[in-house]
């Protein structure tokens, strides 16, 4: 097989069985459909399974519950195609998505194809996209130099769909099954040190989308595991650093985000547990990396504090700030 496709599914029984549908339809048909599914407790892996019995490029992979990005590892251990992309359960395909990526990758000399995204929601002609932020193809050194606010405003280097790349890339790259947000950027990230030239494509033949059961798209603050992500952006800037971009905007930036997540590990940490976090930033941040001279009062004071190694006070302001949030609830409730 040329290309091999991997999807992860857990209880998309809503979405599945339109997804097999446009992958019935592409115009490539040479490609391998590894559908992993990842302890659904719904009619998904049913729905996966009768595909099987009529279509032999399609392969159903039952496994114990264990987050997409274990899922993800074990489809990418199972590729045989010279090509990976991946596909999320819920998603919708263009009839033209395979050929226009495997043609762009096979025909530019490139190993990494990053395309659009349309984003469409469910029971409404809504749609929005995201296009590539270049044109055709370009070296590393092309885009390095803004590689970082491209990111932020956004966030395609990230995405794990909409891509293309030759499965030789990752004969050692994994995706971390620690993380659980961003676990697509710190994959990609590791990809893009072993390249020289990525293939934009302006076409949006991916139609992610937004909003749906069972998403991780929306994640209230104090369920985001702050520090991982933390480690996420001390991971881009050793990036950068390697690349010799860790400078200008790119430095401004991910110093910034670096800044952003210390101050958001301690603002939402339990009181009881403040002392354990601070340490554990202690140990994976620089001081020198720390600026207190942000916008947000509390979070000056907080990262002032932070670097001058005052738990306590730490502790203390945390402590009567969420008194009084609590107390102003209350009354409000009354």
């Amino acid at each position: 097989m040329n290309l091999s496709v991997i999807i992860p599914v857990y209880n998309k029984e809503l979405y599945i069985a339109d997804l097999i549908e446009d992958l019935l339809n592409q115009t490539f048909t040479d490609f391998e459909c590894i559908l992993v599914d990842d302890g659904s407790t719904d009619k998904s892996g049913e729905i996966c399974d009768r595909i099987v019995e009529t279509d032999s490029r399609f392969k159903v992979f039952h496994i114990k519950n264990g987050g997409v990005s274990n899922a993800r590892n074990f489809g990418i251990d199972k590729a045989t195609g010279e090509y990976i992309t991946f596909i999320d359960s819920d998603d919708r395909l263009y009839p033209e998505h395979f050929e226009n990526l495997v043609t762009l990758i096979s025909q530019n000399d490139v190993d990494f194809v990053i395309s659009g995204l349309e984003n469409y929601w469910m029971d409404s002609d809504k749609k929005t996209y995201t296009f590539a932020p270049y044109k055709g193809k370009k070296t590393k050194s092309e885009i390095l130099a803004t590689f970082a606010q491209v990111q932020k405003d956004t966030g395609i280097f990230g995405f794990c769909v909409a891509k293309i790349f030759r499965k030789n890339l990752i004969d050692d790259i994994r995706f971390d099954t620690t993380i659980k947000l961003a676990e697509d950027f710190d994959f990609y990230l590791r990809i893009y040190k072993k390249i020289d030239a990525i293939y934009f494509d302006d076409k949006c033949y991916y139609r992610y989308l937004q909003f749906a059961d069972n998403s991780s798209q929306i994640v209230l603050d104090e369920k985001i595991d702050y520090f991982t992500q933390l480690i996420i952006r001390l991971r881009f800037r050793e990036f950068l650093i390697s690349q010799g971009a860790y400078e200008n905007d790119n430095k401004k930036i991910i110093d910034e985000m670096i800044n952003n997540y210390v101050f958001f590990v301690l603002f939402y940490s339990p009181i009881d547990l403040l002392k354990e976090r601070f340490n554990e930033l202690k140990k994976v941040t620089p001081d020198e990396l720390i600026d207190s001279n942000g916008k947000s009062s509390l979070k000056k004071i907080i990262l002032f504090l932070y670097k001058n190694k005052q738990i306590g006070f730490i502790k203390l302001i945390l402590s009567i700030r969420r008194i009084l949030r609590n107390t102003v609830r209350k009354i409000r409730g009354a």
